[in-house]
């Protein structure tokens, strides 16, 4: 009898249907079903420490982040084979592990930068913060294809735009900014330096963002 009962509960438990539904720390529905993907390549564990610690919906909130940030919370955790693996890919940005600082991260080009938003997995947890940077990904991609690209455009402090075209390659002109900006390097480091239009004057601006940028 004891047995019967066992196994019932058991074809109870396997009939009964899963709520595979997610939502963002916005309140957003998420198709989890690129994660799911992931998931079905393969089930095995593997032990993993975090150097920075794990998180939780508890600890993304600002007032119970862990005090102080730069200390080592070694965690060992056990995690999915295949946890570092995401086969995503976006037409205006993409999603990158960054091992040093334990994060999803998403990275656009825009106004003539490279860009960057993290999900530390320190603050969301293991599975969230990669949740996060997919859906975070998802609306940047949109917005970014149905706008002009702002590389092609130039305004200055009076509002007047017009071509960019033409300024050597390195050197754009920063519309949030009001600033001109150039690429170029410090010792053996890429570095972006960014000057004025306010400050400097336009062209003063443009004329130190090339200097920069052949130096």
């Amino acid at each position: 009898m004891i047995l019967y009962t066992k196994l019932l509960c058991k074809h109870l438990r396997a009939s009964r249907p899963v709520d595979r539904r997610t939502f963002s720390s916005l309140g957003e529905y998420i198709d989890s079903a690129d994660v799911e993907e992931a998931e079905s390549k393969s089930d095995r564990l593997i032990p993993h420490i975090f150097r920075w610690g794990v998180g939780n919906r508890h600890v993304a909130q600002s007032k119970n982040r862990y005090r102080p940030t730069h200390k080592e919370r070694n965690t060992t955790v056990s995690i999915r084979a295949n946890y570092f693996e995401l086969d995503l890919t976006f037409e205006k940005c993409k999603i990158v592990y960054d091992e040093t600082n334990e994060h999803w991260e998403v990275l656009w080009h825009e106004h003539g930068k490279l860009n960057g938003k993290p999900f530390p997995i320190k603050k969301y947890g293991i599975e969230a913060s990669k949740i996060e940077a997919i859906s975070f990904a998802k609306t940047l991609n949109e917005r970014l294809k149905s706008q002009p690209d702002p590389d092609d455009l130039e305004q200055d402090i009076h509002g007047n735009i017009a071509s960019s075209q033409g300024v050597e390659k390195g050197v754009t002109f920063d519309r949030i900014l009001q600033s001109w900006v150039g690429l170029g390097r410090v010792g053996t480091r890429p570095t972006a330096r960014a000057f004025s239009a306010d400050y400097h004057g336009y062209e003063n601006a443009k004329h130190m963002a090339k200097t920069f940028k052949n130096e």
